[in-house]
C-alpha cells in the first residue's frame, strides 16, 4: 500500500498487455473498490496477475545449494538451500502473526535469514551487501543492473500461462532497465527456479 499512489500512479502497469487473462481482470475492475470498473483503485485488492515480485534480492547462489542447478529441469527439494527455506518459513510465520494480528508492517522489511544464509530485502544501496572481496569491491559487487526485481509470470507445468509465447519473459532490474530473456535462460527465467517455486508453494 505504500507504493500506491506515490510510485504506482496507474494500476494498468500491473498487467502485461500480452496477458489476455490479466487484461480481462483489469477491465473488470477487480482491483478497484467494490471490484467494479467505476470504483477507485483499492491497493488492498492488488495482487500478482501478470508479473512476479517478491521484494528480496534472490540470486541463484542463495536459493540453490549448487547455483548451477538453477538451469536444470530436474531440480529436487535437496537442491534448494535449507537456509533459504527455513528463513522464508520464519518470515512467513512472522508476517502471519505480526501483520495478521497486530497489523505491524515492519515484518515485511526483514531479510530472509537462517542457517548462515541471508537474502536481503530490496532497499537503496543493497548491491553493496554483495561485495565478496573487500580488497576489490568494484570487481566483486553485484550491480543494480544485475539484481532482478520483477518479471513476467512463468510456469513449467502450464506454459500457456506465459505472457510471451513461444517462451520468454521481460525482467525488470533494480537500476530500472528491462531485459527480455528467452526461456530457458539465466536465473530467474530458468527451469530450476520454476521448480523451486513449485516446491516452496
Amino acid at each position: 500500500m505504500g507504493v500506491y499512489p506515490e510510485y504506482l500512479t496507474d494500476t494498468a502497469v500491473l498487467f502485461c498487455p500480452s496477458d489476455s487473462d490479466g487484461m480481462e481482470i483489469y477491465n473488470s475492475g477487480d482491483f478497484n473498490t467494490g471490484g467494479v470498473p467505476e470504483g477507485p483503485p483499492n491497493p488492498c485488492r492488488f495482487r500478482d496477475v501478470s508479473y512476479l515480485y517478491y521484494g528480496w534480492a534472490m540470486t541463484a547462489d542463495k536459493v540453490f545449494v549448487d547455483p548451477a542447478r538453477a538451469s536444470s529441469p530436474d531440480v529436487v527439494p535437496d537442491d534448494i538451500n535449507p537456509g533459504f527455506v527455513v528463513g522464508l518459513a520464519n518470515l512467513q510465520s512472522a508476517i502471519s502473526s505480526e501483520w495478521g494480528t497486530n497489523a505491524n508492517p515492519s515484518c515485511f522489511d526483514r531479510d530472509v535469514s537462517a542457517e548462515g544464509t541471508t537474502v536481503y530485502r530490496f532497499r537503496e544501496g543493497i548491491e553493496r551487501f554483495f561485495i565478496t572481496d573487500i580488497n576489490n569491491p568494484a570487481a566483486s559487487a553485484l550491480a543494480q543492473s544485475e539484481l532482478h526485481v520483477m518479471w513476467d509470470d512463468i510456469s513449467k507445468s502450464a506454459p500457456d500461462w506465459m505472457n510471451h509465447l513461444p517462451g520468454g519473459c521481460n525482467v525488470l532490474y533494480m537500476d530500472g532497465h528491462v531485459e527480455f530473456i528467452r526461456y530457458p535462460g539465466k536465473f530467474p527465467i530458468c527451469p530450476g527456479w520454476i521448480t523451486a517455486l513449485e516446491f516452496l508453494g
